[in-house]
């Protein structure tokens, strides 16, 4: 698979995700400031994530289609 512009690093995106809920977790005293900023990076890594899997769902249909048109 060629890189392009539009895929991005899902494994990355997730482990960061994974970070800042750990994050959450496991602080004893949470600064609200901190607290929002990763709050605010997490809700843009789920945005990128859920788009990037809604594009690969489509790929998926499509190659099925095509399976089930060869048929």
């Amino acid at each position: 698979m060629t890189n392009t512009k539009n895929e991005i690093d899902f494994k990355a995106l997730q482990t960061e995700l994974d970070d800042i809920s750990s994050w959450f977790e496991s602080s004893d005293e949470i600064d609200p400031t901190v607290a929002l900023e990763k709050y605010r990076r997490s809700v843009e890594i789920v945005k990128t994530l859920r788009g990037y899997l809604s594009g690969i769902e489509n790929e998926f249909k499509v190659i099925t289609k095509e399976l089930e048109n060869d048929e």
